[in-house]
């Protein structure tokens, strides 16, 4: 755990890996009161969730062709999250004002790809900086984290706490998309500083 977690790269996708995580666990959870929300006769829901799932299972195939190279260098996988975040944040926040019930299917497919894209990037980034017999300790450790999150998310947003409306929920959950992107925008910022630094000081 300590020679995982000591490491800056795996610390730093990690917290990715489980905001994004619990991101997902609890906009799936509630998708289905939105769609309430915006039509009581919503009864393409299970369609949507097949087409969604064939969408994950290309959106994933298509992050493992990438290129292992391009993978190990970080500045072209920490564009991918931040712009796939500010994309998500988009999506969610579109869906959560859609008046229109395909609409929101669309952003909520769309949204599906786009996870299952990032998040193959960003396990892959985490595993490629442990060791084989580590794999189950953070990847498990990164989700249990993730389930807390969700928790504390669920007690504050949606029962005991503000008890917000399904567009409340949903706005909030795309402002942290977009804060987690530009988290990482700060991120990609400082090391493209350092690095500018260092060429000048050479």
């Amino acid at each position: 755990f300590k020679g995982s977690y000591t490491n800056t790269t795996v610390v730093l996708w990690s917290i990715y890996y489980s905001i994004s995580f619990c991101m997902y666990v609890q906009i799936f959870a509630y998708i289905q009161v939105l769609w309430l929300s915006i039509d009581d006769n919503a009864f393409w829901n299970g369609a949507v969730d097949g087409i969604y799932t064939c969408l994950a299972g290309v959106m994933t195939l298509c992050a493992g062709r990438i290129s292992i190279s391009w993978v190990q260098n970080q500045t072209p996988t920490l564009m991918v999250l931040i712009l796939t975040s500010i994309l998500q944040g988009v999506i969610i926040f579109f869906a959560a004002t859609s008046t229109n019930l395909v609409q929101c299917y669309i952003m909520f497919v769309l949204y599906g790809g786009i996870y299952s894209f990032s998040i193959s990037i960003c396990a892959t980034k985490i595993a490629e900086s442990i060791s084989e017999d580590s794999y189950g300790l953070v990847f498990g450790f990164n989700t249990f984290i993730a389930l807390v999150i969700q928790t504390c998310l669920t007690l504050s947003v949606v029962s005991s706490g503000f008890m917000l409306t399904p567009y409340g929920q949903y706005f909030v959950y795309s402002c942290i998309y977009f804060s987690l992107g530009g988290a990482y925008l700060i991120k990609l910022l400082i090391d493209e500083y350092r690095i500018f630094n260092i060429f000048l000081f050479c």
